[in-house]
């Protein structure tokens, strides 16, 4: 999360997916963290995209929140979200959009000088494609202000990953194997 920090403190701009799976004690613990969740993402700034809540068995069930959250205050919305469940999973990334937006500025740059000097149907293209250009800066800029958070919640323990069968075992279905041929 350091790194983050820094990026952003050195002017870059850069896109912040997050995921976290927390496992959670029952149904009651479940709805009681989702709209914890809700609440943290709101008081952080950010706000809701999605949320898929099922419980199709008592004390059993998920939910899928998707929250959007202001890149400034993301690494305290993880800090907080951790501490609602026991993590199971987490992915984090950050990925570096600052050279897309610099080579966009050039773009748009160059054709202005162009449209500077241009006329009528050809000067009308360049104004378009500008405008266009500076449609995608603006987007992109608006997906790196906000880090999208997935959190999923569970009452479900993870399983335990089947032990490979050791030379006792393999010895018995060898012979169970010759007794029964």
């Amino acid at each position: 999360y350091q790194l983050l920090a820094v990026m952003m403190d050195e002017g870059f701009v850069v896109h912040y997916p997050a995921e976290k799976t927390l496992l959670v004690d029952g149904t009651d613990e479940l709805s009681a963290t989702t709209q914890r969740a809700l609440r943290s993402a709101r008081r952080l700034g950010g706000y809701v995209l999605s949320v898929n809540y099922s419980t199709p068995e008592p004390g059993e069930g998920t939910a899928a929140v998707r929250l959007r959250i202001p890149v400034s205050r993301v690494q305290a919305a993880i800090v907080e979200f951790s501490g609602m469940g026991r993590i199971l999973a987490q992915d984090t990334q950050i990925s570096d959009l600052q050279q897309g937006l610099d080579e966009l500025t050039r773009r748009i740059r160059d054709l202005e000088r162009r449209a500077a000097q241009a006329q009528g149907a050809e000067r009308a293209q360049l104004l378009a494609q500008i405008e266009a250009l500076r449609n995608q800066r603006v987007q992109i800029n608006r997906q790196a202000a906000y880090a999208t958070v997935n959190l999923d919640l569970t009452t479900h323990e993870p399983k335990e990953p089947a032990a490979p069968p050791g030379r006792l075992d393999r010895a018995l279905d060898d012979a169970v194997g010759i007794l029964l041929a």
